[in-house]
């Protein structure tokens, strides 16, 4: 059975209807995305603690800070090819900026001026003893924080799908952001074929961590109706650290062996999607 609501991927108000024969999961009719609907009981402080980040969806967030450098580089690079400009002039605001090893790349980059939106105390206390200022999602000065930084850089990696409604989220985000603002973000592909394939056991599904998968149509449409050009929209594969991909294999590992396996192992699944966006002028 068909019901009408807002999508939380693409933004429209379209039919969805149950998907995999699971009532807490379901599929737009517009982009295709899936959406996970039971309630979290957790709040996200409780359920992104210490660990999460060290044996819980991560084996250990920290000690694959090469393979983070590297990616975050990479994202870097792809940002100055389409249009970012003078460092200088760059006011960046990071939604989901966990230890804050994306903001240490930028700041090496040269941008100065940069903000932090972190629900993670875990993440928030690490990121502070590397110089990122950081502010929780539920601080009430957070929003006064981004009204103030005025970013003309937003960028979400891999959080999309981690958020209860993105679409809201990023709306109230735009709204804060400078007219000529623009979006980078990472995220889950759920047409990917993999994901069509594997269905509820892709990798990437795993509730109630995860709780919105968008398509390709999906960012798309989203980023349309809100007034922006899509400048670079691709696939998007990561460096890992070995231990990461000796774990899944049943390979126990103590963190003395995991550091001294950390060394970055490069991977493209073609399930994760990266768009760059620019509000169109006017």
């Amino acid at each position: 059975m068909s019901i009408r609501s807002v999508c939380h991927n693409c933004g429209s108000a379209s039919a969805s209807a149950p998907l995999f024969a699971r009532a807490d999961v379901t599929r737009c009719e517009a982009c295709g995305g899936w959406s996970y609907t039971r309630a979290v009981e957790v709040s996200s402080e409780e359920l992104y603690d210490e660990s999460y980040f060290n044996g819980g969806e991560y084996i250990a967030y920290d000690l694959a800070w090469r393979s983070h450098a590297r990616n975050f580089r990479r994202k870097l690079d792809l940002l100055e090819q389409h249009g970012l400009g003078n460092p200088g002039d760059v006011r960046l605001l990071e939604l989901g900026c966990a230890t804050g090893a994306f903001m240490q790349v930028a700041r090496h980059a040269g941008i100065r001026s940069m903000l932090g939106v972190e629900p993670s105390v875990y993440c928030r206390t690490i990121a502070a003893r590397r110089g990122c200022a950081t502010v929780s999602p539920l601080d009430r000065a957070a929003a006064r924080l981004i009204d103030d930084l005025r970013p003309n850089l937003i960028v979400a990696w891999d959080v999309w799908e981690h958020l209860p409604n993105p679409v809201s989220t990023l709306d109230q985000l735009l709204s804060q952001a400078d007219s000529q603002a623009i979006v980078a973000l990472t995220t889950v592909d759920a047409g990917s074929a993999i994901a069509r394939m594997r269905r509820t056991r892709w990798r990437q599904f795993h509730p109630p961590t995860h709780l919105n998968y968008p398509t390709r149509r999906s960012l798309r449409a989203y980023f349309d109706t809100r007034g922006f050009a899509v400048r670079y929209h691709r696939t998007f594969g990561y460096y890992r650290p070995l231990f990461e991909y000796l774990s899944p294999l049943g390979i126990r590992l103590s963190r003395r062996k995991a550091a001294l396996l950390s060394q970055p192992i490069y991977l493209n699944l073609y399930d994760t999607q990266m768009l760059i966006a620019r509000r169109r002028p006017g």
